[in-house]
C-alpha cells in the first residue's frame, strides 16, 4: 500500500518593509558626499550637483562664528536645542566643513560669497535666531528688572522682530469739518514742543 503524500501549504510570508525615516538635510548632504565618491564626478559637476550640501552650508554660514565649535554647555546656556543646529555648531571652520561633507574649499568660498551677497541672507539669519527670541526676552527682562536696561531689548526687537518705533498722533475717526479751536491749540502746542531745541 502506498502512503499518501500530504501537501503542506506553505504560506508566502511577505516581509513588510519598515518605513524608512526621512533623512534630515544633513543626512541628505552626507548621502550626496557618498554618491559623489562612488560616481567620481568631475569637480565642476560635483560642485553643481550638491543641492542639500549647499543648503547645509548656507545654514552653517548664518550661524554666529563665536558659537561654532563651542562646548555643549555653552549651546545649552544659549537655549539652542535644535538637533540640526547643534550638529552644525560642532563644525568650527570651513576646512572642517569641507572634510565632513566632501566639498573642496574653493567651492565653499564661492558658495559663501553667493550666500552672503544674496538678498535672502538677513532673512536666513533672522530665521535662525527667531526661535531664540523667547530666551533673549526672558534674559533681557531679568536684566531690565535688575539694571533697568531697555536698550538691548529695543535693538533685538528692531533687528529680529522687525519692530519699528513710531512717532506721531493716531486718529481713528472722521474729523468732519475741521478742528475746533481747542484742538488746533493742542496740535500747535505739540508741534512747538517737538520742534523747539
Amino acid at each position: 500500500m502506498k502512503k499518501k503524500k500530504t501537501l503542506r501549504s506553505k504560506k508566502k510570508i511577505k516581509k513588510v518593509k519598515e518605513p524608512e525615516e526621512e533623512l534630515s538635510i544633513i543626512g541628505k548632504a552626507k548621502l550626496e558626499k557618498e554618491l559623489d565618491i562612488s560616481v567620481q564626478k568631475s569637480q565642476q559637476a560635483k560642485g553643481e550637483s550638491r543641492v542639500a550640501t549647499k543648503e547645509v552650508f548656507k545654514m552653517w554660514c548664518v550661524l554666529p562664528d563665536q558659537f561654532k565649535g563651542a562646548p555643549e554647555r555653552i549651546t545649552q546656556l544659549l537655549g539652542i536645542t535644535d538637533s540640526i543646529t547643534l550638529e552644525l555648531l560642532n563644525i568650527a571652520t570651513m576646512q572642517q566643513f569641507a572634510e565632513e561633507f566632501g566639498v573642496m574649499p574653493p567651492t565653499l568660498s564661492r558658495w559663501r560669497k553667493d550666500i552672503e551677497t544674496s538678498n535672502e541672507y538677513m532673512t536666513d539669519v533672522k530665521r535662525v535666531f527667531k526661535p531664540l527670541t523667547r530666551n533673549l526676552i526672558a534674559a533681557l527682562y531679568r536684566k531690565a528688572m535688575e539694571e533697568g536696561d531697555a536698550q538691548r531689548f529695543t535693538a533685538w526687537m528692531k533687528i529680529v522682530e522687525d519692530w519699528r518705533e513710531q512717532l506721531g498722533i493716531e486718529h481713528s475717526g472722521d474729523i468732519g469739518e475741521g478742528l475746533t479751536e481747542e484742538e488746533r491749540k493742542a496740535i500747535d502746542h505739540l508741534i512747538a514742543k517737538n520742534t523747539t531745541p
